[in-house]
């Protein structure tokens, strides 16, 4: 039984690796796009980023909460979905096009950044009209084998270690 529990934290140390890599190779593919001239203040944060993202375990969320806004883009037409909190503060989630406002320029990190979140779960939001927070909700329930819940009264998913909240509201500053 110990080597079974042994072997079983060793798959899921290398999956968090691999989860660390692939958010970090996407996201390097998409640097350019969003910073022409990479500054040492920018390689500086998104290593931090990476590194509190890996210690976190959050990795595989970011990589799952990437590819639904990917397909949000691709299936409902949104440029860059309004966001507020962690993710509008968020370097890697700019590069990855989670959102549309430079966090480096804006001068924004998170609190987040600041403290290990060890075994909590990250919240991450957006905000759109009502019609479009449906159509994400369906989008969302479509892709991911877990559905999406009422959880404190607002509609979520949880994306490995990430609760993904659809909230209504107009708020379109991205």
């Amino acid at each position: 039984m110990k080597k079974s529990q042994k072997e079983t934290r060793k798959q899921e140390k290398i999956q968090l690796q691999n989860d660390l890599k692939a958010l970090r190779t996407y996201t390097e593919l998409r640097v350019q796009r969003s910073w022409p001239e990479l500054t040492d203040e920018i390689r500086k944060r998104l290593d931090m980023e990476y590194d509190w993202f890996g210690r976190n375990g959050l990795a595989k969320g970011m990589l799952m909460l990437k590819d639904f806004i990917d397909a949000a883009k691709r299936n409902l037409g949104i440029e860059a979905l309004p966001t507020d909190g962690f993710l509008a503060g968020s370097a890697v989630a700019y590069c990855l096009g989670m959102t549309g406002k430079d966090p480096v320029a804006a001068g924004l990190k998170p609190e987040e950044f600041e403290n290990d979140f060890g075994k909590r779960y990250l919240n991450v939001w957006v905000s759109s009209d009502l019609d479009t927070r449906d159509a994400m909700i369906r989008l969302a329930d479509s892709m991911f084998e877990e559905k999406s819940k009422l959880r404190l009264g607002v509609q979520a998913i949880r994306l490995d270690r990430i609760y993904l909240e659809f909230r209504r509201g107009c708020d379109t500053d991205q």
